[in-house]
């Protein structure tokens, strides 16, 4: 395991502490081994940014990535991958469903923003296999009816 130079700042603050090393700043709790653990937001020095839980030094738990280029991505992760639900959106193309090892998978709903555009298609690793239903939105901010619940 590749060891890092860590310069740990105690915060007064009941277990945040903040992490500065080489590539990136971390600001939350750790466990007793000194690994993320608990919530805590990570920005990397090419400001990729992650808030979220941790557990042994990997995103595990509800989370938020924020990309530079603007592009979210709104998950459950385990182990630094997105498992299960996830919502993704990067400007041009909203997408929501399950994920395995970081691709949509089964059913899920894509929005193309400028087309102003809902496709409800089956996906297999990350790939449109068949478009179900597609529906354009009638007015902006009303979700069609074949996403409603």
């Amino acid at each position: 395991m590749k060891k890092t130079k860590v310069h740990i700042e105690n915060q007064n603050l009941s277990r945040i502490r903040i992490i500065h090393q080489k590539d990136c700043i971390y600001q939350g709790t750790l466990n007793s081994s000194y690994q993320k653990e608990g919530f805590g937001i990570l920005q990397t020095s090419d400001f990729e940014t992650y808030l979220g839980f941790w557990k042994n030094n990997k995103a595990d738990g509800l989370g938020l990535i924020i990309y530079p280029s603007g592009t979210m991505v709104y998950a459950n992760f385990s182990r630094n991958e997105i498992s299960g639900v996830a919502i993704t959106d990067d400007r041009i193309t909203l997408r929501i469903g399950v994920f395995n090892h970081m691709e949509l998978v089964g059913i899920g709903f894509e929005y193309e923003y400028e087309k102003r555009l809902w496709k409800m298609s089956r996906f297999h690793k990350g790939l449109t296999i068949e478009i179900i239903k597609e529906e354009r939105e009638v007015r902006e901010g009303v979700v069609p009816k074949m996403i409603s619940i």
